[in-house]
């Protein structure tokens, strides 16, 4: 039959097309239980994660998509004859076209399901998209360097596409969950890189030159990821100086509290030394404060006589206790959210760096790979001639 193989992987990317197209508008959940499918926004409103990369990371995806339609266009040139050299093509292909069609299929169930809001499964999904554009990757490794070149590059690429974003599915399932801590999502997210950095390494050791597109991709998402990170790092940082910009003024107001309630005793024995670094005042106990200013701003207690509307009335003495006690909360407040976002700048930048130094490693295995099939290239052509 002449075009098979053209037909059949034409018909598997316009069906997985329609599929996409129908999973968008929510006629799956039909299929997939009760309940209102969530648009793309929605479905990733509450997908917070470590590993969600950088927004330009997504633009690969045309690129994924255009290797798709240039494998079926390469695929119909073989098999009319337009390409001589290349004539066992048709072959191989039609001996694993399989995996497409599963690959196919499963990228449809993975919109569905995250539409659907179930990152879990469409992680799943997601992971046997790559795996199966990889197993069909890997059988066509017989082709001579240019086949493989033309028709496994666009099948590689995809499956570099897949693999990262499997993984960061699964992470933002885990992210989701109420009872998850935050030391196991630091693990998770250390664990996710370091397997989306070693699948490449194991496709270019095993299927040589051909799989370079799984490394390129994955290369990008871990750049998109460390540069999303390095980001929120900042951020964190930026919150973190606000935050104990914050806590100084809290510690003023507390201080100028003290000084404006005149007790008889010192107030430094009720409270810690650095919640009141802040103040002027100091409440020695020698210049009460007959109008003691329960606000706590400025700080100078008014001066009267050694006593004078004392302890005997008491209400401005616990109006001062009261504004100390506010500025303690407030400075204590500012602390804890001071320790939040310095934690919160350490994770982002320590998986910012591990994030490129994993896309630096595979940045180097794609450029020698890539030199090494130029020169495998070459030197069958040599051969042939």
């Amino acid at each position: 039959m002449p075009l098979r193989a053209t037909a059949f992987a034409g018909l598997c990317l316009g069906l997985k097309l329609f599929g996409l197209r129908v999973a968008e508008t929510g006629c799956f959940g039909l299929l997939l239980g009760s309940g209102r499918c969530l648009s793309p926004r929605e479905a990733s409103l509450d997908a917070v994660s470590l590993l969600l990369p950088a927004a330009d990371t997504f633009d690969a995806a045309t690129f994924v998509l255009a290797g798709e339609v240039f494998l079926v266009v390469f695929l119909g040139a073989v098999e009319m004859g337009l390409v001589e050299a290349v004539a066992e093509v048709p072959a191989q292909w039609l001996a694993a076209q399989h995996f497409w069609m599963l690959a196919q299929a499963a990228q449809v169930a993975a919109s569905a399901l995250f539409l659907r809001g179930q990152l879990g499964a469409t992680a799943g999904a997601v992971g046997a998209t790559a795996l199966a554009h990889a197993s069909l990757g890997s059988r066509l490794v017989a082709l001579e360097p240019l086949s493989q070149m033309l028709l496994g590059g666009p099948v590689w690429l995809h499956a570099g596409w897949a693999w990262p974003l499997s993984l960061i599915h699964l992470h933002m399932a885990l992210s989701v969950e109420p009872t998850a801590e935050t030391a196991a999502l630091l693990a998770a997210a250390f664990a996710a890189i370091a397997a989306c950095c070693a699948a490449p390494i194991v496709a270019l050791a095993l299927c040589g030159p051909s799989s370079v597109p799984f490394a390129a991709v994955a290369c990008w998402v871990l750049a998109g990821v460390g540069e999303a990170n390095a980001a929120a790092a900042a951020a964190a940082s930026a919150s973190r100086e606000r935050a104990n910009g914050g806590g100084r003024g809290g510690g003023g107001g507390g201080g100028g509290g003290g000084g404006g309630g005149g007790a008889d005793r010192d107030s430094s024995e009720r409270l810690p030394g650095p919640m009141l670094s802040g103040g002027d005042g100091d409440g020695d106990g020698e210049s009460g404060g007959g109008g003691g200013s329960g606000g706590g701003g400025g700080g100078s207690g008014g001066g009267g006589a050694k006593g004078g509307g004392g302890e005997g009335e008491g209400s401005p003495l616990r109006d001062a206790e009261g504004a100390l006690e506010a500025g303690q909360a407030a400075l204590r407040a500012s602390w804890e959210s001071a320790d939040a976002a310095r934690l919160a700048a350490a994770m982002r930048a320590s998986l910012a760096h591990a994030s490129h130094a994993c896309a630096a490693l595979l940045l180097l295995l794609v450029v020698a790979g890539s030199l090494y099939g130029l020169w495998s290239e070459t030197h069958t052509w040599q051969q042939y001639r």
